[in-house]
């Protein structure tokens, strides 16, 4: 991966934001600033340690995170290439996102 060119675009176009995740998970203060903006009644002995979440993320050549959906089409195919699990949610966005004729391709 350190070798794609989307892994350096995304880390430069995020670069500002993640150091200041990064600093908020290893310094409790500055997480409770950003918990109390939305809770403020929140104090610190609220906070309690907990494993960080890790989740995968598509990302194209450009630095662009894919989000949901990400379609590819020539002459002779579609291709849905990333299609969330739990599609009978999704199903609303997908028919407002799909051309009508690959609908029917896919039959929702």
């Amino acid at each position: 991966f350190l070798s794609f060119k989307g892994f350096h675009n995304v880390i430069k176009k995020n670069f500002k934001s993640g150091l200041y995740e990064m600093r908020n998970s290893l310094f409790k203060r500055g997480y409770l600033k950003e918990v109390q903006k939305y809770s403020p009644q929140i104090k610190l002995n609220d906070l309690k340690p907990y494993p960080a979440g890790i989740r995968a993320q598509a990302v194209l050549e450009d630095g662009t995170l894919v989000h949901d959906f990400l379609f590819a089409e020539s002459k002779r195919s579609f291709m849905c290439a990333m299609l969330p699990l739990q599609l009978q949610h999704q199903q609303y966005q997908l028919e407002n996102t799909l051309p009508k004729k690959h609908l029917k391709l896919i039959r929702i």
